[in-house]
């Protein structure tokens, strides 16, 4: 077999374990289910920092390995959305889909503010970026960081899709947590990852296993994306349902139906309400599924007045489409079945009835997936778990909860595109004397020492506005020297840290922890990074397309919303759980030298 040494291997490492009990360093899980970073006083004593800046009285209750992969990456059930994120697994009600946040979520502060020039007018960049799709508004501790604060919430977050009636699990944010590395320690990892511990997700309702995780945008999401405008939203799957309520209690009994009278139904409910003609079947086959459902909450002593069952009687031979003199009374008929929920009070069986209808008609606006095609097509999304990383001053990292073997997939990649990375450049700001933000300028003085200070002299060249510093995100993103554009990775792959062979024993160039485990090996196999990105073609399909274009041609698209390029993150030798999983940022993809901007 493939992995039959390894999987021997993992066998006698497994035989040499105690337990396979691992502590999370980066949240606490409260028995409500949400997560926290303060310190766990059962926990017994523990000293403020070590030579490496960490705080170790961060020490949250151990969490439990998980053998086998729940959640995957694969495209989505809902046509032409791109990825999705599907459970394997089903899922109670109210019942967390992690034990922890899988990722810190990242900041971005002011953006378009720091884009603009020094007179606050205009800007001096334009933020060409397909972030604005996915990010969130912050809240929690980052809404208290800026005027205007957007959040980019890593997988969950990020490619978790949005159904408008089907939607299934809701974000908690958890606390916000700079304790990992001390205050005191005067670690160069001060500030340089995030502390916002990111998001757990729960579930709304009972989830089946094979189902597409959904979060909930808002309506709101939608009506401001014109592309989005024909969506069905959820009151109008409520009517369709309504409607097809009273369409087959109307047919009750009749035989040998065509489907000329669904699409006669249909076609006149387009006139009214596109968007609830869009979720109605419009033939026989469908429609028996439902029928179903109806006969199991039929109403007693209901049924449709004399007028419709005439026009029902009439439907079976009129034609595929609907002249535009459709039969004004027809309409008045639909127009009172889509209104009637308004005036009758229904029974307890007529809504659950309702209910089941309506979920039977969202889920026919999906393409199906088995579990055997998700764990065939999709890539696995859970293999990794953020602690604390074993690198001095290097926040978070991403460790294995379960066996991986060489050669497989760890994590996916997909990435978006920030086009010119100085729209994250960030400036000293003031207020003029009207109260408007104005940007501190460098004022050069005659002994060549700069400061920053508000100017009001617009005619003096000497002086500069240059940036502070960056957005945080630049630490989580990946690019190359040669180019203005970065590659922002949408999953908890930005928790995995720099390892290289470099073995030097001066504590300020080694990596420490279990980078230096890993080059202490005697085998060269065995050394430097665990992992290695390669080009996502086998799984995202636009990667290759992309990888043929220009920066100037990926623009344009960026420009129109779209995403494209992922990596995919392999295994170099066997991981196990517990390893702390490095990548090496300096090594050749495509002939390119790929450069992580942060890490």
């Amino acid at each position: 077999m493939k992995y039959a040494s390894t999987a021997i291997s993992f066998l006698l490492w497994l035989m040499q374990t105690n337990s396979v009990i691992v502590e999370a360093t980066n949240a606490n899980v409260n028995g409500n289910g949400n997560a926290n970073g303060n310190k766990d006083s059962t926990q017994g004593t523990c000293s403020n920092d070590d030579s490496n800046g960490n705080d170790n009285c961060h020490q949250p209750p151990p969490i439990s390995y998980r053998e086998t992969c729940q959640y995957y990456l694969a495209p989505s059930s809902i046509p032409n959305a791109g990825f999705g994120i599907y459970t394997t697994k089903a899922i109670p009600p109210d019942t967390p889909l992690t034990q922890i946040a899988d990722a810190p979520s990242i900041i971005l502060t002011d953006v378009e503010l720091h884009n603009k020039n020094s007179q606050g007018e205009g800007t001096d960049t334009e933020i060409i970026w397909n972030h604005d799709n996915y990010f969130w508004d912050g809240t929690g501790q980052g809404e208290f960081e800026a005027k205007v604060v957007e959040e980019s919430v890593m997988t969950f977050g990020a490619v978790c899709n949005y159904h408008t009636y089907l939607k299934n699990v809701k974000p908690s944010s958890c606390e916000y947590d700079d304790g990992i590395t001390s205050r005191a320690s005067k670690s160069p990892g001060m500030g340089a990852y995030s502390y916002q511990m990111g998001y757990l997700f729960s579930s709304t309702r009972g989830i089946e296993a094979g189902e597409e995780i959904f979060c909930d945008y808002g309506e709101e999401w939608l009506d401001g994306r014109e592309y989005l405008s024909d969506v069905a939203r959820e009151e109008e799957y409520i009517t369709a349902a309504e409607i097809v309520q009273k369409t087959l209690l109307g047919l009750k009994g009749e035989e040998d139906v065509s489907d000329a009278v669904f699409r006669t139904v249909k076609s006149v409910v387009h006139h009214l309400d596109p968007r609830v003609s869009s979720v109605l079947p419009d033939n026989q086959e469908d429609y028996s599924g439902l029928e179903r459902i109806v006969a199991e909450g039929t109403r007693t002593g209901t049924s449709m007045d004399s007028d419709s069952e005439a026009l029902a009687s009439e439907s079976e031979s009129e034609s595929e489409t609907l002249d535009s003199d459709i039969d004004r009374h027809s309409h008045l008929w639909l127009r009172q079945s889509i209104s009637d929920s308004e005036v009758e009070s229904e029974s307890e069986s007529e809504a659950e009835s309702n209910e089941a209808i309506e979920m039977e008609l969202a889920k026919k606006t999906l393409t199906a997936r088995s579990l055997t095609w998700i764990q065939s097509n999709g890539k696995c999304l859970d293999n990794l778990i953020p602690q604390r990383s074993t690198l001095p001053h290097a926040g978070r990292g991403a460790f294995a909860q379960r066996f991986i073997p060489k050669g497989a997939s760890i994590v996916p990649l997909p990435l978006l595109q920030i086009m010119d990375y100085t729209i994250l450049d960030v400036f000293d700001y003031g207020v003029d004397e009207d109260g408007d933000p104005r940007r501190h300028r460098i004022v050069h003085g005659d002994d060549d020492d700069d400061d920053y200070e508000d100017d009001d002299d617009d005619d003096n060249e000497d002086d500069e506005e240059v940036p502070r510093g960056s957005q945080l995100v630049v630490n989580y993103c990946l690019s190359h020297p040669e180019t203005t554009m970065y590659m922002c990775p949408q999953t908890n792959g930005i928790l995995m840290n720099h390892c290289s062979n470099r073995t030097d024993t001066d504590q300020f160039n080694a990596y420490g922890g279990d980078c230096d485990k890993y080059n202490s090996n005697p085998d060269p196999n065995h050394q430097g990074a665990n992992a290695e990105l390669v080009w996502g073609m086998d799984w995202d399909p636009d990667t290759e397309d992309w990888l043929k274009m220009t920066v100037t041609e990926i623009e344009v698209e960026v420009k129109k919303g779209r995403r494209g390029l992922s990596f995919d993150v392999i295994a170099k030798r066997d991981i196990y759980p517990g390893d702390e999983v490095c990548f090496n940022i300096c090594v050749m993809i495509c002939d390119d030298l790929c450069v992580c901007v942060g890490y």
